[in-house]
Parts: C-alpha cells; structure tokens; sequence
C-alpha cells in the first residue's frame, strides 16, 4: 500500500518556492541597477511638457538624451537638457552660444560675434512687439561675451520660454544631457 506523508509548511510542499522567490527578486534588483546604470550613464527619455521648443518639437514628443557630454563635442545648434540655475526643474535649449562668442539680440535677431545669424525652425508668437532691452531680454540684449566654459542657449519658441536671457550662460555642470533622437 502507498504511504501517505503530510507536509506542515510551504516550503516543505513547495521545495523549489524559496530558489523562485530568491531568483525574483535578483532579477529586480538586476533590472532595477541596469536601469539606473542606463539613465545616469548612457541614455535617457524626456517627455516635452511645454512649447519652449516648438515648432521643432511638439508637447508630448518623446526625446531621448545621452548624459556622456564632453565640451568639445558641444555645437551649435546641439539640443540640451539644463538644469536651470538655483531651481530644481530643467528646460531644453539649443545651443546658440560656445566658449569666446560674443552674443547680442536686436529686434529678435540674433548676432554671433557681430553677424546675424541665420536660423531655421524659430518661432515668435508675437511678432509685432519689440520689448526694449532696458524692460526685459525677451527680444534684445546688449552685448555678452561668453567665457571658458559658457554656453548661451535658447529656446526655439523665443517669445514663450525661459532660457540664458533669463539665466544667463550655463556652464558645463548645468547640463545635464545632450539631444541623441
């Protein structure tokens, strides 16, 4: 006749529940370190919010930043991921400014180094008004010379964003990604 044993506990019933439960939760802690490792180190999302950047991209657009910046890999027209000084939130800008420019804005239009700049893809939602630049740098600024390791960004929605008329130049330390897809 057969023999009947009764088990009293899980585990007991279950051998292998301990080695399943072990190998979870690994595997968790795995995925959560290669997740960490992926946004810190080499790539991360950012969901645009607002249109500071409009028309190039809109609300909801997915962007994908790569934290490995070096300085010299910085150019014009680059699309970065800033921390905004003395706050804790971020904005996307581009790149308008690099280390020894000489920057200034007259009715909208930007001059690099006392030429004007030929841009694409910028947007003024309110062409018609010129704020001097005594009232704000919204559409004029006076001359400003980047130092080692300044960038001057803006943003392509010029009259609906905060950007470097509003903080200033932004060092490396600010930045934290560059544009990637």
């Amino acid at each position: 006749m057969y023999s009947y044993k009764r088990k009293d506990s899980l585990s007991e019933s279950m051998p292998g529940l301990p080695k399943l439960i072990l190998r979870v939760l690994i595997s968790l802690i795995l995925a959560f370190a290669f997740s960490f490792f992926l946004k810190s180190f080499v790539i991360y999302p950012h969901r645009i919010t607002d249109s500071s950047m409009f028309p190039s991209f809109k609300k909801k657009d997915l962007l994908f930043f790569s934290p490995i910046i070096r300085k010299h890999s910085i150019n014009y027209g680059d699309v970065l991921a800033i921390r905004a000084p003395n706050q804790n939130s971020s904005f996307i800008g581009r790149v308008i400014g690099l280390p020894g420019d000489k920057l200034s804005m007259k009715r909208k239009k930007i001059y690099r180094n006392g030429k004007p700049l030929t841009e694409k893809g910028i947007f003024h939602s309110d062409e018609k008004r010129n704020f001097p630049p005594d009232l704000s740098n919204r559409d004029s600024f006076r001359d400003l010379s980047l130092k080692e390791n300044e960038y001057f960004v803006l943003c392509d929605n010029r009259d609906e964003c905060m950007d470097s008329r509003d903080f200033g130049s932004i060092g490396p330390e600010a930045i934290q990604g560059k544009l990637i897809w």
